[in-house]
């Protein structure tokens, strides 16, 4: 039976009690608006671990969200009932202001060891990370993503963390945090999980009108053909950028950035793709960001 914890303490004390018994405890975040992909994480995570925790921050209250959500209270009770059929053993719904302490985008962060994050691939990553969420994010929302990151560890102390591969730029700067501070936690990437119109499922969607998710799996289907233009030869990031905006022209959405990324460590191909590569793109649909996937092979 699924438990839920508000209190920070109390939550603590749960998970050191069942840390002291041996248990292996995994960590899942999300802002809300629980869907298929959120199931798979819950699923996969539970074959590795005794407990998964799901930490719910919900999006209008959240400052590391991108979404502007005025009225999410009904919705709150929905995803709890969701998350309920789903069965974690545990969903943490923290008070906000006890959990998140902005802080400016020049600020040093610090762990309760007081170890300073000083990397420089960490610097660069960081870039990346902004690079992927076009909107009009906060200056401190890198920080913020990090702090929340630690401050989370240092509450649940996951032996295992599990995130979707549309945050992958995230991913990278959560690990170079990691192995800077030497948390005792490893990430854990979840492939993309669509619909049978090939969206990925996504908290953003329910943003879209019945149009747009139209044009959202027109797109889909579209980044999916990527893997056929490149068994036909087209192996150039600007070619296949091309054929992608001539499919789009009429529709509302827009490409942000498009790249190869290594099968193995997400490292930039450069202008071109190679067998075993991931195909990722950034894009928008009435100005909601999602990002895409697609592995490339000749097979």
């Amino acid at each position: 039976v699924m438990e839920k914890f508000v209190e920070i303490q109390s939550l603590q004390h749960k998970l050191k009690l069942e840390k002291n018994k041996g248990k292996i405890i995994g960590l899942i975040t999300t802002k809300g608006y629980i869907h298929k992909g959120h199931e798979k994480l819950v699923e996969k995570l539970s074959e590795i671990t005794d407990i998964v925790v799901v930490c719910l921050v919900p999006h209008p209250i959240n400052p590391l969200s991108s979404l502007h959500i005025t009225d999410y209270s009904a919705n709150f009770k929905k995803d709890i009932d969701n998350l309920s059929q789903i069965n974690p053993d545990i969903v943490f719904c923290p008070i906000i202001k006890d959990l998140i302490h902005p802080v400016d985008q020049s600020s040093t962060i610090n762990s309760k060891s007081n170890s300073t994050i000083t990397s420089k691939k960490l610097t660069i990553n960081s870039t990346l990370l902004a690079a992927d969420n076009p909107n009009d994010l906060p200056s401190n929302y890198i920080s913020n993503f990090l702090l929340f990151c630690i401050q989370l560890f240092n509450i649940v102390n996951p032996d295992y963390m599990i995130m979707g591969q549309k945050d992958f730029s995230k991913i990278m700067v959560l690990k170079d945090l990691i192995n800077i501070l030497h948390f005792p936690v490893k990430i854990i990437t979840h492939p993309m999980v669509r619909n049978k119109s090939g969206i990925a499922y996504n908290s953003q969607n329910n943003q879209l009108s019945e149009e747009n998710l139209k044009e959202l799996a027109l797109f889909s289907n579209t980044v999916q053909g990527a893997v056929h233009w490149f068994r036909s030869g087209l192996t150039g990031v600007k070619e296949i950028y091309e054929q992608m905006e001539e499919k789009i022209k009429n529709t509302q959405v827009k490409i942000h950035n498009l790249s190869a990324l290594s099968g193995e460590d997400y490292h930039s191909l450069g202008n071109n793709l190679v067998d075993n590569s991931f195909f990722h793109i950034i894009y928008s649909v009435d100005s909601i960001v999602f990002n895409d996937f697609v592995f490339i092979d000749k097979n």
